[in-house]
């Protein structure tokens, strides 16, 4: 269920938000096997998703719409009164989501190549958008 590129990562930030008693795996198991996971997050009486993922081999079954819905269900039973199902598109938040906000994006890199030639293109969009710009304008000219 987890990207193995990323497995240590999701681990250990699980075990750290468990471990202060802040947070909520919900696991859907079928014969044994876990099938889809949400790892919530309490904050008040808010309830944030902060991660989720299902079996590709179940998809035609929704678990992972199962499972949110069990989780959201059981959020309001215990007081929640708000769940952010935080950033990125999704169909399944629009089924879910009753208002849309926009906060601050915050982008966190590490040291490697990738991440370094990520960080400069992602810092200056606004420069490489006026280039493309320019360059369709160019383009325009000779046609």
């Amino acid at each position: 269920l987890f990207n193995s590129r990323w497995q240590g990562f999701w681990k250990q930030a699980i075990r750290d938000t468990l471990a202060a008693q802040k947070a909520t795996i919900w696991v859907l198991y079928y014969q044994g096997q876990p099938i889809a996971y949400e790892w919530m997050l309490r904050q008040g009486d808010c309830a944030i998703d902060l991660k989720g993922d299902f079996d590709r081999e179940f998809a035609g079954f929704s678990p992972g719409n199962l499972l949110l819905w069990h989780a959201i269900q059981h959020g309001f039973k215990t007081g929640a009164s708000e769940f952010d199902l935080l950033m990125g598109g999704g169909d399944y938040k629009n089924r879910w989501a009753t208002d849309r906000y926009q906060l601050d994006e915050l982008l966190i890199f590490n040291k490697s190549l990738y991440s370094r030639v990520w960080y400069k293109i992602l810092s200056r969009q606004d420069q490489i958008r006026a280039l493309y710009q320019s360059l369709n304008q160019v383009m325009v000219y000779f046609k």
